[in-house]
């Protein structure tokens, strides 16, 4: 009965913790997209338009609003739509589904592959040359980052080498 306490002390931090990254994500949103609006139909469109727009999207609402919107959709599963494609979020994020779940499985099963070979050699030879190089490669993989690491692998094979 020891691990109940435990457990309802991350289940009480739960609530919070969630709603603090709820209201990050909104911010962040909010502060880098700027006006979706004008990003969606241009700096040179019809004030009447954007006006239209605007509150079609309820983005003429106070912040506190629109944060109280979204979370009340979010706990919906109600993504929202698109600014760019016009239709729901939901449908965007499932027609990208199938592609980003092969990726990452075969980045996994790669990297499973690649780790434990790496491990094997290493431990072959401990204390050796090539147990070093490996174990320094070990721990450059581990602290990189995954989103500069994609980042990085998208402009050296769609950009620089255009095989993407």
């Amino acid at each position: 009965m020891t691990f109940v306490r435990p457990v309802a002390q991350r289940l009480l931090a739960l609530g919070p913790v969630l709603f603090g990254i709820t209201l990050l994500v909104f911010a962040l949103n909010a502060v880098a997209l700027g006006d979706p609006a004008r990003a969606a139909l241009g700096q040179r469109a019809d004030p009447e338009v954007l006006r239209q727009l605007r509150h079609e999207y309820a983005l003429d609402r106070p912040l506190v609003v629109q944060y109280a919107t979204w979370i009340g959709r979010l706990l919906r599963g109600d993504l929202g739509r698109s600014y760019r494609q016009q239709r729901p979020v939901t449908e965007v994020v499932a027609d990208r589904l199938p592609a980003t779940v092969r990726l990452a499985l075969a980045a996994t099963l790669v990297s499973v592959v690649v780790g434990v070979g790496a491990g094997a050699l290493a431990a072959a030879r401990p204390g050796r040359g090539l147990d070093h190089v490996l174990m320094a490669a070990a721990v450059l993989g581990i602290s990189t980052p995954v989103f500069w690491l994609g980042m990085m692998l998208a402009l050296v094979f769609a950009v620089g080498l255009d095989w993407l």
